[in-house]
């Protein structure tokens, strides 16, 4: 891969999250996000209804939506390594099946973290395994292109097209925030135990430093 231009931010989720909707970069970008709050982030059609907005104000959460799909992800500092990147219209690695689209992204960080010691890593293919509660936790379902370590989701990716090219976000989990996510969503009485069973067998995360993790994200982009 060719090199991407690199950008750091340090802001607020609601700002952070606005990345997609902003004039698009002349060629390619990675821009390294670090928050200053935390926040339930909200998919780009999911429902606000998913979210109780009191109960996550009484754990002192944010609500944010990003401009790209998928289920809520629970955002705090320290919790994450955020990287998002941007393809102009016309970049090789950006392929016109939307499925096969997220293969480059999943491949270089499943090679940063290789690179950290990290093993049984897997990067998903298009037609991975889904979950019914998926649309509403992000890190329930396993798309095209994120990654796995021992079957467990610890990288999440989305995507959003537009004319000038597509923005990816990616995230991979420091820490394990699922019962403070689930606490702050709204279930039907049976859905919340399942929901926090399911995030058991299937959502991951490494305690790994997360500078070291951004060198090495950056290494496997040059």
């Amino acid at each position: 891969m060719s090199s991407f231009a690199v950008a750091h931010r340090r802001a607020s989720v609601a700002e952070l999250v606005a990345l997609g909707r902003e004039e698009a970069p002349a060629g390619r970008l990675l821009s390294m996000a670090e928050v200053t709050d935390q926040a339930v982030v909200l998919g780009s059609t999911q429902p606000a209804s998913d979210v109780d907005e009191e109960a996550a104000a009484r754990r002192g959460l944010m609500v944010a939506r990003r401009p790209s799909g998928g289920g809520a992800v629970l955002v705090r500092p320290g919790g994450q390594v955020w990287a998002d990147l941007f393809l102009p219209a016309g970049d090789p690695l950006l392929a016109h099946d939307l499925s096969a689209s997220f293969d480059w992204l999943g491949r270089a960080w499943a090679q940063a973290l290789a690179s950290l010691g990290v093993g049984d890593l897997l990067v998903a293919s298009p037609g991975a395994a889904r979950h019914p509660l998926e649309r509403k936790l992000c890190f329930l379902g396993q798309g095209a292109g994120e990654v796995m370590v021992a079957g467990r989701k610890v990288v999440g990716i989305s995507q959003r097209r537009r004319r000038e090219g597509a923005f990816f976000f990616s995230m991979l989990a420091l820490e394990d925030a699922s019962e403070l996510l689930v606490s702050c969503l709204r279930f039907e009485p049976d859905e919340r135990a399942e929901a926090l069973a399911a995030l058991g067998r299937t959502a991951g995360f490494l305690p790994l430093d997360a500078l070291q993790v951004e060198e090495a994200l950056l290494a496997a982009l040059a």
